[in-house]
C-alpha cells in the first residue's frame, strides 16, 4: 500500500515534490477502474474495482494499492513492483533505466593514522576501476568502442597571432615561432585560401569543410573529391568568457 499521502499526510516524502506541488507525484489515489486500459500518457490504468474493502492503517482501499504480482513476490521472498509497457510512450521509462549505468561507488582502505594520507587520485582511479563482463568482451573481441557519423571536424577560433602552437621537448621556441607551417590552422588557411581568389572560394568557414578537406600533415586544405559527408563544428565563444586561454 503506497502512503498514506496527500489531505491524509501533507508532509509525506511523495508530496515534496520540486515540480508537482500539493499532490502526489505517484499519481495516488489512483481513481477505481473496472478493467485495466491504457491513458491518454501511454501508462496503463490497472483495474481497481470499488470492492469498499479497507484497511486500518488509514482509509485506504484500493486506490492506494501498488501494482504487484503475487507470484513473483511468494517465489523471491520480497516486494517487486509491476509495471506493463505496452505503448511506445512508456519505452521512455525503460529506455532510462536500461541505459543508465551500473551503480558505482569509490572507497579506500588505510591504516588509521593521525596524519592524513596524501589522495592520488590517478593511483585510485586505477586500482578503484570496475569493468563489467560486457565492456571487458568487448574489448577482448576488438570492437569499436565507439562511432561518429557523418565525421565532424572540430573548427578553431582566435584572434590573429592567438592561435595554439605545439612545443615538444627536444624543439626551440624561437624556430618553432618562425616556421611559417607550426602557425597555420584551419581558420588562418580559410582566410588565406579566400584571398588567393579573386571572388573567394563563396563557402563560409562552417561550410568549407564539407567542400574541402583539412590536411594535417601539410597544414593545409584540398578540395574534396569524393561525396562523403563531412561536418564542420565552430568553437563556441562568447563575448563574456573574456580571454580564453
Amino acid at each position: 500500500m503506497h502512503g498514506p499521502c496527500g489531505h491524509l499526510d501533507p508532509e509525506c516524502p511523495c508530496m515534496k515534490h520540486k515540480e508537482i506541488r500539493g499532490r502526489c507525484k505517484y499519481g495516488y489515489p489512483k481513481q477505481h477502474c473496472d478493467e485495466t486500459r491504457n491513458s491518454s500518457d501511454g501508462y496503463p490504468l490497472y483495474r481497481r474495482r470499488d470492492t469498499g474493502e479497507n484497511v486500518t492503517k488509514a482509509i485506504m482501499d484500493n486506490k492506494w494499492v501498488i501494482p504487484y504480482n503475487p507470484y513473483l513476490s511468494s517465489y523471491f521472498d520480497c516486494h517487486l513492483n509491476v509495471e506493463v509497457c505496452s505503448t511506445i510512450e512508456a519505452v521512455k521509462y525503460l529506455y532510462k533505466y536500461v541505459y543508465k549505468g551500473h551503480d558505482k561507488i569509490s572507497f579506500s582502505v588505510v591504516q588509521s593514522t593521525d596524519v592524513m594520507p596524501v589522495q592520488d587520485e590517478i593511483h585510485q582511479y586505477q586500482s578503484g576501476r570496475w569493468v563489467s563482463p560486457c565492456k571487458a568482451a568487448w574489448r577482448l573481441f576488438g570492437f569499436d568502442l565507439y562511432e561518429m557519423h557523418p565525421p565532424v571536424l572540430p573548427l578553431p577560433v582566435h584572434l590573429p597571432n592567438s592561435q595554439i602552437i605545439q612545443l615538444r621537448p627536444h624543439e626551440r621556441l624561437t624556430s618553432v615561432v618562425s616556421n611559417d607551417k607550426c602557425s597555420r590552422t584551419c581558420l588562418t588557411e580559410f582566410f588565406r585560401m579566400n584571398c588567393a581568389l579573386p571572388s573567394g572560394t563563396g563557402w563560409l568557414y562552417t561550410e568549407f569543410s564539407e567542400h574541402y578537406r583539412w590536411d594535417a600533415s601539410n597544414k593545409h586544405w584540398y578540395e574534396r573529391r569524393n561525396k562523403k559527408i563531412f561536418i564542420g563544428r565552430l568553437a563556441f565563444v562568447g563575448p563574456s568568457e573574456g580571454e580564453r586561454y
